[in-house]
C-alpha cells in the first residue's frame, strides 16, 4: 500500500504494518463498548471485491463495499441523477 503513503488519508484512517485501516468504536451507548479495526480499501472497486471499507468524499464510509455508515442527506438524494429500475422498465 504504498500509494496510500503519497496521497491525504481519509479521515481515522492510519497506516499500520503496510495496511491501512481505521478504528472504529462498537456500542458506544453501552457500558461495554470496544475498539475494532477494519481495513480500508484505495478503491470501491476493491472494497466491493474484498469486503473491505471505502471511503467516498460526498458520501461518507461505505462499509464493507456496499452499505453506506450514514443515511445520505436529503440533498444529497434529491440531486442523484442515477435511474431506478422502475424506470428502465417503463422505457
Amino acid at each position: 500500500m504504498t500509494r496510500a503513503k503519497e496521497v491525504e488519508l481519509p479521515p481515522g484512517c492510519e497506516i499500520r504494518d503496510g495496511r491501512l485501516v481505521r478504528a472504529i468504536t462498537i456500542n458506544p451507548d453501552s457500558d461495554q463498548s470496544w475498539e475494532q479495526l477494519r481495513p480500508v480499501a484505495e478503491t470501491l472497486e476493491e472494497a466491493r471485491r474484498t469486503r473491505t471499507d471505502y471511503y467516498d468524499r460526498e458520501l461518507g464510509w461505505i462499509r464493507g463495499g456496499f452499505k453506506l455508515e450514514r443515511d445520505r442527506s436529503t440533498e444529497s438524494i434529491m440531486a442523484d441523477k442515477s435511474i431506478s429500475i422502475a424506470e428502465l422498465a417503463e422505457s
